[in-house]
């Protein structure tokens, strides 16, 4: 039976760093609460704590490696498989594919709906890196430029309604979340 892993919450992490106060910590979580908005938004759209700090500490707290994306150009080969729109869309960046998986750059590896599509709309599993949203969206703008499907239409979108998924051709297909796949990869075995 997997034994659940007790993360630190992202606030209690900033806190103990010193990158942040408890009041400031209390205060960008009340008007997250109130607001509907994210507390990590909050603290980005503040300037309160470095875009590359913050992910560095999302990665550390979820497990994973940080990538800040220097130079990175996405390999030609895979624009031949995903559509830059959908890279776009979902702002997440394909480092590499070994053994079947693979490798993305994402900036929330909490969002587990997201992740979820994404797996059905590439049709692979995946392993996950986070990076800052700024250094994504260069990566894909260096990246665009080589894509050979630059202006192509993006073939695979779809829209959720009620456990089916349609495709733009009109198709359905019933899906089952992956969600305890990414749920899981946050317990210990």
């Amino acid at each position: 039976m997997a034994t659940p892993v007790k993360r630190a919450a992202l606030d209690e992490i900033l806190v103990r760093r010193g990158l942040i106060s408890q009041d400031q910590a209390e205060d960008f979580r009340s008007q997250a609460n109130g607001a509907d908005r994210s507390f990590r938004g909050l603290l980005l759209e503040h300037t309160v704590v470095a875009e590359e700090a913050l992910a560095e500490i999302v990665a550390e707290q979820y497990g994973l490696r940080y990538d800040p994306l220097k130079d990175f150009r996405v390999d030609l080969e895979f624009f031949k498989t995903i559509p830059v729109e959908l890279m776009h869309r979902h702002l997440f960046v394909p480092l590499e594919e070994n053994d079947g998986v693979l490798t993305i750059a994402v900036t929330d590896p909490q969002d587990l709906r997201t992740l979820d599509e994404l797996e059905l709309l590439i049709g692979r599993e995946f392993r996950l890196v986070v990076s800052t949203r700024s250094a994504i969206l260069e990566a894909l703008n260096q990246s665009e430029g080589n894509s050979p499907c630059r202006s192509a239409p993006v073939t695979s979108t779809s829209r959720r309604a009620s456990g089916r998924w349609r495709s733009n051709t009109g198709s359905t297909a019933s899906f089952t979340p992956r969600w305890s796949r990414w749920t899981s990869s946050f317990t210990r075995r």
